[in-house]
């Protein structure tokens, strides 16, 4: 687990505003009181994504008497109003995440929440937080008012960072959660060789190399082993670069593009005090710096079609610069028109006015011509600031990373391959897998956009299921958040498109194990597994569904002759245990059952209908009976997400007639309804 604190650039009274909207996902304006509100705060698990496909699965409100995020925030906003000493910031972000796979509850997430607060000395501030769902790290915004309720003092809580680290690895502990290397053991905190993490983070959103990785990629060896300052400009000067003091340590920039990072951010050894400690006091490039080849933006991904892409991005960019640029010169020169017509006007009407009447008139109506003018320029400027802002709004260019992701989700493969091919950290991937065997150069890139998928900057497609429910397609594999028979049918139904005819390797749970091996023979998808168990057991499935569809297409008398003792009765779906009381599959409710799942597709509040497993053996609520048209009669049962269909005698069904909607039953895996007293078929 990890926790930190997002800095604000913005220093203003609507900063919490904004951060609050963000964290909750929500839909309106500056104003809070034009939110939209949701049916559930608590838990708005299948709230609508926004344009990076954020999913927020709970809001919490903490010391506000409310638990209405939009009322929080104008408490919030009112408390801040009081302290009207203090200029800082007024509001503290903090974030902890965790890594993939690992899900606390909600119980559990709410108690860390609260230790951390405790841990910087803001238990009793007013605060919202949400819970993000939309990458791997499930992670926690929690937007904390730094202005105490009671006493208004504007809080800073110096050190917040090591206390932060010290409280994580106390509640790693507490509550049994993955060990994180925190970094509080040595005599600094988060400081170590090479780009620090905050570049590094910058270089994760945008996706472009920055200044500080450039310098330590290419010069970072030639300064650690420098002798003297002549020796590190000389260095520099190689790559187009300079150094030079500012303020009270040193920077290291490109002349012609005016970019300036500092030298310790690039790496520890080049700061100020590191620098001066090995060479002396600084000294002056006596050569004069000669203009090089320097930095020059450029992506961090690692594909063939990373440099055609980025040429076009970059070609959009300065068009949209030189569009935003024309329409602001276009309102310059309007508005310096409309100035200058009227000044005309009012000369005209003063110079008509002193040909008219004189005395008391004369001033009254010079007042009023004064008067319009000033507000007629007041108008214009008022307009000329919503036609400002409004150019401002339209000529945003989004960042690489997101640019990539707009192509990708309009369905332009070599951006989605671009964004796969990002050499990241290495990071484990908990959960239930589905990978192809063989050469990866097959797998292909595809986009389901009738699903509305959501492309990250890692390249992985996202998509939500009906049954809340993630499936996400990453570069040469297929996860799934959860084992339920939606998901796991659209991995399944992905990975087809997605690897081809090329036998699959599962891996996860027993329970996601048989669960794919039976769908895919249910569904009779063109999928072989590489492991021999799950193979046989998916053919042994298609045989048996084979055998039901035989027996209901022949005539009657040749199905007598089939049902002789030798034959079996039913398919071998109850793990090979033929009896004869056993409930035929007839070939009309494989249509029913079909019917309703493409019915499903226009009503998302229909469930999934599929037959009864043996694998759903145990509790189960009944949902009702039905007829089909070839006489034969189905109980319905809920379990879970799915409706289960479980063929039945007419004598079962008579005495299902007088259960009430709702009720828990017990099936063992025979497919028999167990009663309370003794073990009988009821």
């Amino acid at each position: 687990m990890i926790a930190k604190r997002i800095e604000s650039r913005q220093r203003t009274a609507s900063n919490v505003v904004r951060l609050t909207r963000y964290i909750v996902n929500a839909k309106g304006g500056i104003d809070p009181r034009n939110w939209e509100r949701t049916a559930d705060y608590v838990l708005d698990l299948h709230a609508d994504p926004n344009e990076k496909g954020e999913k927020v699965s709970g809001v919490r409100v903490t010391n506000c008497h409310t638990d209405d995020p939009a009322d929080a925030t104008c408490l919030i906003l009112a408390t801040q109003a009081r302290n009207t000493r203090s200029g800082k910031e007024k509001t503290y972000h903090l974030v902890f995440s965790f890594p993939p796979g690992e899900h606390p509850s909600l119980n559990v997430l709410h108690e860390i929440e609260d230790a951390l607060c405790e841990s910087i000395g803001y238990a009793d501030h007013q605060r919202v937080s949400a819970v993000h769902i939309d990458t791997d790290h499930l992670h926690v915004h929690v937007a904390i008012n730094k202005v105490h309720p009671i006493g208004l003092q504007n809080i800073e809580p110096y050190y917040d960072q090591k206390r932060l680290m010290q409280a994580c690895e106390q509640l790693e502990i507490k509550y049994g959660l993955e060990r994180t290397n925190h970094g509080i053991k040595g005599k600094e905190v988060g400081r170590g060789s090479g780009v620090t993490s905050r570049i590094k983070s910058i270089e994760d959103q945008s996706g472009i190399e920055t200044l500080a990785t450039y310098i330590t990629k290419n010069v970072g060896r030639k300064l650690s082993e420098a002798k003297d300052w002549q020796s590190v400009h000389a260095a520099l000067f190689e790559y187009g670069l300079l150094m030079k003091p500012r303020g009270t340590g040193l920077v290291i920039g490109d002349v012609r593009s005016n970019l300036w990072v500092r030298a310790s951010q690039c790496q520890r050894d080049f700061s100020m005090k590191n620098m001066t400690d090995r060479f002396g006091p600084y000294e002056a490039p006596k050569e004069q710096w000669k203009q090089k080849p320097g930095y020059v933006p450029r992506p961090v991904h690692h594909h063939p079609s990373s440099a055609n892409l980025f040429s076009q991005y970059q070609r959009e960019k300065q068009l949209c610069l030189l569009t935003r640029k024309k329409e602001l010169e276009k309102i310059r020169t309007d508005s310096a028109a409309y100035l200058l017509q009227l000044r005309h006007w009012k000369n005209h009407q003063q110079v008509m006015l002193k040909l008219g009447n004189k005395g008391v008139i004369r001033k009254m109506m010079g007042a009023d011509i004064r008067r319009q003018a000033v507000l007629a320029r007041k108008n214009h400027q008022a307009s000329n600031q919503r036609k400002r802002r409004q150019v401002l709004s339209n000529a945003v260019m989004p960042s690489w990373s997101d640019w990539l992701m707009q192509k990708a989700m309009a369905g332009d493969r070599d951006a989605l391959e671009v964004l796969r091919s990002r050499e990241n950290r290495e990071r484990r991937f908990r959960g239930d897998l589905l990978r192809a065997a063989g050469d990866f150069n097959q797998t292909k890139s595809i986009l389901l956009k009738a699903f509305n998928p959501a492309v990250r900057k890692d390249g992985t497609v996202s998509y939500r299921t009906a049954d809340g429910g993630t499936v996400m397609d990453r570069k040469d594999h297929i996860q799934t958040g959860k084992v339920s028979t939606v998901t796991t049918l659209f991995a399944l139904t992905l990975a087809v498109e997605k690897f081809g005819g090329r036998a699959l390797i599962v891996e996860g749970t027993k329970d996601f194990c048989e669960k794919v091996s039976e769908l895919a023979a249910i569904h009779r998808l063109n999928i072989t597994f590489v492991d021999p168990v799950m193979e046989q057991h998916r053919q042994q499935k298609v045989t048996a569904f084979e055998r039901v569809a035989t027996i209901n297409k022949i005539p009657v008398n040749q199905a007598a002759v089939l049902n002789k003792p030798d034959c079996p009765k039913v398919p071998e779906d109850k793990e090979g245990v033929l009896t004869g009381n056993q409930d035929q599959v007839s070939g009309a409710i494989i249509e029913w059952i079909q019917k309703r799942n493409v019915l499903k597709d226009r009503q998302h509040s229909l469930e999934y209908h599929r037959l009864w497993m043996v694998t759903d053996a145990g509790n189960a609520i009944y949902q009702g009976r039905r007829k089909m048209m070839d006489g034969s009669e189905v109980l319905l049962l809920k379990k879970g997400n799915d409706m289960l269909v479980k063929p039945c005698s007419s004598r079962v069904v008579a005495k299902a007639s007088r259960w009430k909607i709702g009720r828990s039953v017990f099936i063992d895996r025979q497919g028999r309804f167990i009663g309370k007293s003794k073990e009988i078929e009821i």
